[in-house]
């Protein structure tokens, strides 16, 4: 990649890429710069260190994460809503395990990632009106379906799941049986 090319934003798209290949525990700041066909020092002119680098890593995760679940919920509402943001969210960590990765590194980095989170769970927490829930209550039922996401994910990329039965039809099945958990507790309230 020429210099007079190389900006923030193509140092974190290529960063993203490597990490796919190398994984995301094993990339540093030379590995970056060798991929990119550079010296380090012209790395530091685009990034201060390790920690911008996995800051602007959870940046793009957090965009492409938003995109891909606005795109999938718009027009939808209720449980439609909810199974196609969680398809989205599943089949992006698919897609992408080494960037998704880096969801773990979102409340610990800075106050543009805090925000964007915030904007991130909103667009969650959005999914949940038709159910007449309160604050306090889609708060509850946002935290239990990004944990059981998460925790579906993360244990099928720690190898877990290797027997006959179809993964992706026990993740439908999850969250098919959450919706269902959702319309119940809905009737019962009105």
């Amino acid at each position: 990649m020429q210099k007079r090319n190389l900006t923030k934003d193509k140092i974190i798209q290529e960063s993203a890429q490597l990490a796919e290949k190398i994984g995301i525990e094993n990339l540093s700041l030379k590995k970056v710069a060798e991929h990119l066909h550079i010296s380090s020092p012209s790395l530091y002119n685009h990034i201060k260190d390790l920690n911008d680098l996995k800051i602007g890593l959870s940046l793009l995760l957090m965009k492409h994460l938003g995109e891909r679940i606005g795109a999938a919920t718009i027009g939808r509402s209720a449980g439609e809503a909810i199974m196609a943001m969680a398809q989205a969210y599943y089949s992006f960590a698919k897609e992408n395990p080494e960037l998704y990765k880096t969801i773990l590194w979102m409340p610990y980095l800075n106050k543009e990632i805090l925000e964007r989170g915030k904007h991130l769970s909103q667009m969650v927490n959005l999914n949940f009106q038709a159910y007449g829930l309160n604050h306090e209550q889609t708060t509850h039922k946002a935290r239990e379906l990004r944990s059981m996401m998460h925790g579906f994910i993360s244990l099928e990329h720690a190898g877990y799941f290797k027997n006959d039965v179809a993964v992706s039809e026990s993740y439908e099945r999850m969250i098919k049986d959450f919706i269902n958990q959702l319309g119940k507790r809905s009737k019962t309230q009105q």
